[in-house]
């Protein structure tokens, strides 16, 4: 069974889809054809018009996309990115990133 509403929470994540696909770079027909999909059953996804079940959005993460973004609006992305770069770093560049961020949260 497919969900349509128009409520703002689903025109929100559909916009985030469409900023998520613009962000690896492809348009809709490449971003259907990864995650399976229809290009115009993904279109209607993108335009808010339908909704977003597991299975569409499992396909969709397997090809990179954000989906704690689409969902939430916040970027796991460039968490997961910051959180890397700071295990791989120096201890003395750790120990200035801290301190760097309590100065800016203060």
């Amino acid at each position: 069974m497919t969900t349509t509403t128009n409520s703002p929470s689903t025109k929100e994540m559909a916009e985030r889809l469409g900023e998520e696909r613009r962000r690896l770079g492809l348009n809709p027909w490449k971003m259907a054809a990864r995650a399976d999909m229809e290009a115009a059953d993904y279109a209607l996804l993108e335009r808010g018009e339908q909704g977003m079940d597991a299975t569409r959005l499992a396909g969709l993460a397997r090809h990179g996309v954000d989906i704690g973004y689409v969902l939430s609006g916040i970027s796991t992305t460039e968490e997961c990115e910051f959180l890397r770069r700071f295990k791989e770093s120096r201890p003395i560049a750790q120990l200035a990133a801290t301190d760097l961020l309590a100065d800016a949260a203060a």
